[in-house]
């Protein structure tokens, strides 16, 4: 939920002639164009759908559409994007049955065990949420809407990584989850977690931003005070040298909080940092941010910055963090801008979104599983009845290397498949179309990854997709003689799950969830299956695998793999 970046700075005189053709609002923006537009479409009368709003979690991303309802796309594993939670994500939008009439939309969370979850708040004020473990009611219900009696009327909501707070119309704020280095601001004297309750310290709030350890509120004087994480489990806190802020946002994934000034320049402080203008962003309205920035310019560009492993800053390029704001190339025309876990989106003026960056889990919503590195559509968006979804598995990233068996020696054999048996997954083989070896600390580790697809070697950290499977095994071996069980060099022989075993291996099956269906170690100390390795020389590991655990899972045969130096 986006108040509009210009709140602040209009009187009540001129808030409907200055502030209604703003356009650039991140959020009341978004009402006013809805109703601009009417209820069946947009405002040239074409009929179609429009995205107003865009906001994104972890792994998934959600637009509030013109006729007042929410659609959403990307990981479902606990209702995210609407129904019963199921290991099937959406590549391609699926709106949130229930939800009608939403004029503000906020999606938020983790994406991990708790998983991410939205809000919406209809013209009412009515307030409903969906998704995962993080919605402030009493009894959670996986899959269902849920109204949030409490948060009715809310003036702004913001949903951080297992925290959230709301400002709510009387100027005060709700607070609930995570209290942990005080992210909450309720004082250390409360427990990890805490209910929906009204923040005793925190009051005269206009607007909330929620990281993941922290969070802040922007007063209607135009000052902002902090909590939480900040190099110390700080109280509430007015952040000094803030003066006639419009606009506030705190980052998801990190300790970084920035606000936007009446003359639409944008300074950030946050761990260790003082408050700094960030050079080369003028003419700002809004901001959002998880591991990385984007910034909604008055002209409808968009320019982002910080972490890019997966090129969710839009600079064309994945890999390195980059430090100064990029404009994202391909986006002229945004209303809108949400940044997810290492993807971002834009809702455009023509009504689309297009979103860029990861896309393991459905989140860039255009049908598949790859990554893209420049804006892509989300697909199918809008449309006034939307097609079945798309779980993305046709079209799943892999890497163009292709292994090579050539040269594997004598007594290793090459492919093949490897049995097994999961709870988390319906096949009953894995075939071996790739497998690749990385020693470490001079040889006392060896870990070898297995999987069903092709591999890239230079990212073997790289998670499946879709039906894609890894095996993995880490081998060490220790002196059981010596007092700290001094690492030795890892040889042939035969490793063992059981802690009492000079040679151990840990071992996963995973699957697109990052999912451990077969147990790492057992934690009796009961041997519950073996790996011998039959051959270890400079290039090659091979050897034969039998592995149970309790989790009803298993992976039995022989595998070899070519080993790749970091």
């Amino acid at each position: 939920m986006k108040p509009s970046a210009l709140i602040l700075s209009c009187t009540l005189l001129v808030i409907l002639a200055a502030c209604d053709d703003a356009g650039g609002g991140k959020s009341d923006g978004a009402t006013k164009n809805s109703e601009k537009s009417g209820a069946s479409g947009d405002a040239n009368g074409s009929g179609s759908l429009r995205a107003l709003q865009v906001s994104a979690g972890w792994n998934v991303a959600c637009a509030l559409m013109s006729n007042g309802t929410v659609r959403c796309w990307g990981q479902n594993d606990h209702g995210e994007t609407g129904g019963p939670p199921a290991d099937v994500d959406r590549a391609t939008p699926v709106e949130i049955a229930g939800i009608t009439g939403a004029k503000d939309l906020e999606v938020g969370g983790n994406g991990g065990s708790g998983g991410d979850y939205g809000c919406a708040t209809d013209g009412d004020g009515v307030v409903k949420c969906w998704g995962g473990r993080g919605i402030p009611v009493e009894t959670y219900a996986k899959g269902e809407v849920m109204t949030v009696d409490a948060l009715q009327g809310a003036a702004h909501i913001s949903l951080g990584s297992g925290i959230g707070n709301a400002a709510m119309a009387d100027g005060s704020m709700m607070s609930w989850g995570s209290n942990v280095f005080n992210a909450l601001g309720l004082g250390s004297s409360v427990g990890r977690d805490a209910k929906l309750q009204k923040h005793p310290k925190v009051t005269d709030v206009a607007m909330v931003a929620t990281g993941q350890n922290h969070g802040c509120a922007l007063g209607k004087d135009g000052g902002v005070t902090c909590w939480g994480y900040s190099g110390k489990k700080q109280d509430p806190t007015p952040v000094a040298g803030i003066t006639g802020a419009t606009f506030i946002e705190a980052q998801k994934g990190g300790s970084e909080t920035c606000a936007v000034l009446a003359d639409k320049s944008v300074t950030c402080w946050g761990d260790r940092q003082e408050p700094k203008v960030v050079e080369g962003l003028t003419g700002v309205t809004s901001l959002s941010a998880q591991v990385q920035w984007c910034a909604l310019h008055e002209s409808g560009k968009v320019s982002c910055w910080g972490s890019n492993g997966r090129g969710q800053v839009g600079n064309g390029e994945a890999g390195r963090s980059v430090s100064k704001p990029v404009e994202v190339a391909g986006i002229s025309d945004a209303v809108d801008v949400a940044a997810g876990g290492q993807f971002s989106c834009a809702a455009l003026a023509s009504g689309a979104v297009k979103c860029w960056g990861w896309n393991a889990r459905g989140q860039i919503g255009d049908g598949t599983l790859i990554d893209r590195l420049e804006p892509t559509e989300v697909k199918g968006l809008q449309a006034g009845t939307l097609a079945a979804p798309s779980d993305g598995a046709a079209k799943v990233w892999e890497s163009d290397v292709e292994m090579s068996w050539d040269g594997i020696p004598a007594g290793c054999k090459s492919g093949g498949s490897l049995a097994m048996t999961s709870k988390n997954v319906e096949a009953k083989t894995l075939p071996i179309v790739s497998g690749y070896a990385e020693r470490s600390k001079e040889g006392k580790t060896i870990k070898v990854s297995i999987a069903n697809y092709k591999l890239d070697p230079a990212k073997l950290w790289e998670a499946p997709r879709g039906e894609q499977l890894m095996f993995s095994m880490r081998f060490a071996k220790v002196d059981l003689s010596s007092a700290d069980k001094t690492p030795q060099v890892v040889d042939v022989g035969e490793y063992s799950m059981d802690r009492k075993k000079e040679r151990l291996v840990y071992n996963k099956l995973t699957n697109k969830a990052h999912d451990w269906t077969l147990a790492g170690i057992s934690l009796e100390g009961v041997d519950a299956g073996t790996v011998t390795i039959t051959h270890l020389g400079d290039a090659w590991i091979c050897g034969e695998a039998k592995v149970t655990s309790g989790k009803d899972s298993s992976v039995s045969g022989t595998w070899a793999a070519r080993f790749h130096e970091k």
